[in-house]
C-alpha cells in the first residue's frame, strides 16, 4: 500500500463493515478510483469462493445458513507472508476467524 498523507476510506456497511482505501484526499477521488477498488474487492470475493463454500459447510448448527464473506488482508505481524485470510460470518452478532495463509492456500483442514 503506497504511503500518502491523506487517504479516503470507503466503508461498505455490512454486519461486518468492509473498508476500502483510496490513497488520495476525498476531493481528488474519481469514479474510476471507486470502480477500481470495487473491482479489486470483487476479485478477492471471487478468489475466495472455494474458501467461503468450505466455511459454510463447516458452520456450527447455531449459525448454519448465515451469510459468509471471505477477505484477504495485509498482515504486518505474519512472518514469511504478508497476507492472511479472514472469514466473516454475518450472523448477529457477527464473528470472524483468521487463517494466516493466502486465500489460495486455505484448505478444509486449516
Amino acid at each position: 500500500k503506497p504511503e500518502c498523507p491523506i487517504e479516503t476510506v470507503i466503508k461498505v456497511m455490512l454486519r461486518k463493515p468492509k473498508e476500502l482505501t483510496v490513497c488520495k484526499p476525498l476531493v481528488a477521488v474519481t469514479r474510476e478510483d471507486i470502480a477500481g477498488v470495487m473491482r479489486s474487492w470483487n476479485d478477492v470475493l471471487r478468489r475466495g469462493a472455494t474458501v467461503r463454500a468450505l466455511a459454510e459447510q463447516a458452520l456450527p448448527q447455531a449459525v448454519r445458513g448465515e451469510r459468509v464473506i471471505v477477505d484477504e488482508d495485509e498482515a504486518q505481524h505474519v512472518t514469511g507472508d504478508d497476507f492472511e485470510t479472514a472469514i466473516h460470518v454475518l450472523c448477529s452478532p457477527p464473528w470472524s476467524m483468521k487463517v494466516l495463509r493466502r486465500l489460495e492456500e486455505v484448505t478444509q483442514q486449516n
